[in-house]
């Protein structure tokens, strides 16, 4: 059906132009013709007889026409009807005569709609009465994983078995097949396959979707579904922003802003409107030249702009990420002012708004480039000084020292979906020299040949295994594509050193507590120069072909999974990896225990008593299955979190958790060795070549282990 279509007279004699007056039925009077009913609609006689299926064109006086109506169901709004009849809005609105702008229309109580079932085919209705239906009801499937070769190169690059696009469509699919969809157990799965690599994506996907003909974002979906509970819409549209904040570096204080315009739109009247919640998201997830140029117009078009709520929307969003780049945007828009100029003109704005945003950009950029807290006085002292002579604020001084700030090399590495997400401060040298009388090359020829010698040290692994297993060997059956995945190394003045994640804040209320997560092995030697992939075995995808599950790529994913949980929980957490010989001979983790504990890294001083360490691995024996806790038995706090953990993982009856005394000394541990000052374990999820080893691959077994981990820590600082 054409969707060019004019509104429907006003005046047709067979309709009752008032709300709930669009009758589903027409009866033929004495001379109507085919066309001239069909122009009242505004519609020639094709698409009319496609509208009603009409299969003749001849008429009769008395003969009853159907007209394609639906009911916008109870605490629906329009956008349910566009949305099921795959309509656009345009379309929508002009077919039955509403008034601009269309989304704007609020339906009363049983006030019916004509509707385009784009959809599905209209059954002809030129006898009978009735309407047809406007929204496909089908039964609750179980969502089908893509192809597991498919699979693997999405959860490797965005962190999901789905790629974007095909998220995207699926959530949309969700929510046309039923109602109420939001709180369902698929649709919920949906929702929760959002993360931080690909949440920008889905977003975009979304809307560009071609069924989605409306253009209805994302967030407009979740919370139309008014059958679903109101605290589950809630939920799934903080998941979204959240996995987006954690991509961006994105300050709370947007995440609050946020929160409360969404309870607010919930404890208002009528439908929820995303407007404000969108520009929210759009915002987050702008270019540097984007948030630069929305600055600079605000700054010139509005009075008084600094400390208004959308522009501390905007400051907010200049993070450790992206200072630099915003302040450089804002040069070059040519205004002939700095971003620290403009932001001190605004002389209709309170002294104090104006200081606190210049110390907010002051402090990200240096957070960024890894400034000394020391030189942060110094600014400020001069940016008070200025505000304390008379007439407007000179930033003479104040652009100086942003501009020697913005030639230094980056303190902090930037992330993305595709990157590494490493917070180490570490230098832009191309070159990386691991011992005194090792070769000096670039990180990238480094992990070039990283990969060659995993791939062949795979290939007679694979020859062992095939031989253990009574397999006939086949190197064509092997797929070395993990090992392609290999990083390059992660250096600071050409010398190889750990991967320190930024620090990961709370995503609800803190609770007080640190995690410092270890993922086991990985990394580059700081003695060598060697990767290490740690313990590995083979695990038969459905494509047919074996492919190494490696330890340090699966604890890496652990890591990460169990952070977004700790977050959730109120926990601050970081995630520290690498080649054991680089952490043991840096020592990387007594370092970072001392940067928490003095508030040097998270700008908060913490108890070490409140700062746990959990380092997680794999066992290595063929045969054996079950999970491990090794602790050092010579500190009491260890072995109290070790046993409440064991207990917490023993509850669920998929996991079998021993416990191993390591005392240093005998048979220690040097990663526990290095956390002697504060509580620490480390765990044996599983043996990535034992009798078990599909748990390490299962995502239930994973979610299960990390519930029960999480469970297990609130447990021991009894925040349960």
């Amino acid at each position: 059906m054409s969707g060019s279509v004019n509104s429907i007279n006003g005046q047709e004699s067979n309709r009752n132009n008032t709300q709930a007056g669009r009758p589903a039925q027409i009866v033929v009077k004495s001379g109507e013709s085919l066309s001239v009913i069909a122009k009242r609609y505004g519609m020639n006689p094709k698409q009319f007889m496609e509208w009603t299926g009409l299969k003749k064109s001849s008429l009769t006086a008395g003969q009853k026409i159907n007209l394609p109506t639906a009911q916008v169901p109870k605490g629906k709004g329009i956008m349910t009807l566009v949305r099921a009849n795959g309509m656009t809005m345009e379309e929508f609105g002009r077919l039955n005569n509403l008034p601009k702008p269309y989304n704007n229309y609020k339906a009363s109580a049983g006030e019916t709609f004509y509707v385009f079932n784009h959809n599905a085919k209209t059954k002809s209705n030129s006898s009978t009465t009735g309407t047809p239906q406007t929204r496909s009801r089908k039964p609750v499937q179980k969502r089908q994983a893509p192809p597991p070769s498919q699979a693997s190169g999405n959860r490797a690059k965005w962190g999901s078995s789905y790629s974007p696009e095909e998220l995207a469509a699926n959530i949309y699919q969700k929510s046309c097949d039923y109602w109420g969809a939001v709180g369902k157990p698929d649709f919920d799965a949906l929702i929760k396959e959002i993360n931080p690599k690909n949440v920008k994506e889905v977003i975009e996907a979304y809307t560009k979707n071609s069924k989605n003909k409306s253009k209805e974002s994302l967030i407009n979906t979740i919370t139309s579904e008014v059958r679903s509970d109101k605290n589950k819409r809630k939920s799934a549209v903080m998941h979204i922003y959240d996995m987006l904040a954690k991509r961006y570096g994105t300050d709370k204080a947007v995440r609050e802003g946020f929160e409360e315009e969404l309870n607010d739109q919930f404890d208002s009247w009528g439908m929820v409107s995303t407007k404000k919640l969108d520009e929210t998201i759009t915002r987050m997830m702008a270019s540097p030249d984007v948030i630069a140029a929305k600055m600079e117009r605000d700054i010139d078009h509005r009075i008084a702009a600094v400390g208004k709520k959308s522009f501390n929307e905007l400051k907010s969003l200049v993070t450790h990420e992206n200072a630099s780049e915003v302040i450089k945007a804002y040069d070059k828009l040519n205004t002939g002012e700095s971003l620290i100029e403009g932001i001190t003109s605004e002389i209709g704005s309170s002294k104090d708004s104006r200081k606190e945003t210049v110390m907010h950009i002051y402090d990200a950029l240096a957070k960024e480039k890894n400034i000394p807290e020391s030189q942060r006085a110094v600014f400020e002292e001069e940016l008070n000084k200025e505000f304390d002579s008379f007439g407007m604020v000179n930033t003479k001084e104040l652009d100086k020292m942003i501009n020697n700030m913005l030639l230094k090399p980056d303190g902090v590495s930037k992330t993305s979906p595709a990157s590494n997400t490493s917070g180490s401060k570490v230098d832009n040298s191309p070159k990386v020299k691991f011992t005194a009388n090792s070769e000096i090359k670039t990180a990238e020829q480094w992990r070039r040949g990283a990969i060659a010698a995993a791939k062949n040290e795979a290939l007679n692994k694979y020859k062992e295994f095939c031989k253990q297993n009574g397999i006939k060997f086949n190197e064509n059956d092997l797929d070395l594509t993990p090992m392609e995945r290999i990083p390059a190394p992660v250096s600071k003045n050409g010398k190889v050193v750990a991967d320190i994640s930024p620090v990961l804040k709370p995503t609800t209320k803190p609770n007080g507590k640190v995690v410092i997560l270890n993922p086991g092995h990985g990394g580059y030697s700081v003695k060598t120069g060697n990767f290490d992939p740690g313990s590995y075995s083979f695990i038969k995808k459905g494509n047919g072909k074996y492919a190494p599950l490696l330890e340090y790529e699966k604890m890496q994913d652990y890591a990460e999974k169990a952070a977004e949980k700790l977050q959730a929980e109120g926990y601050t957490v970081v995630i520290a990896s690498g080649h054991a010989q680089t952490i043991s001979a840096q020592g990387t983790v007594s370092n970072l225990v001392e940067d928490i504990s003095s508030g040097r890294l998270t700008n908060k001083k913490y108890n070490k008593k409140d700062i746990v360490f959990v380092s997680l691995h794999a066992d290595s024996e063929p045969g054996k299955s079950g999970s491990g806790i090794c602790y050092d038995s010579s500190f009491k706090d260890d072995s109290k979190l070790a046993q409440t953990i064991q207990s917490s993982l023993n509850e669920d009856d998929w996991i079998k958790a021993g416990l191993s005394e390591r005392v240093w000394g005998k048979n220690g541990l040097q990663v526990l060795h290095q956390s002697e000052s504060n509580p620490s374990v480390l765990l044996e999820v599983e043996y990535v070549n034992g009798s078990k080893s599909q748990n390490l691959d299962s995502s239930a077994f994973q979610g299960r282990f990390l519930d029960k981990l999480t469970v297990g820590l609130n447990r021991y600082f009894g925040l349960d």
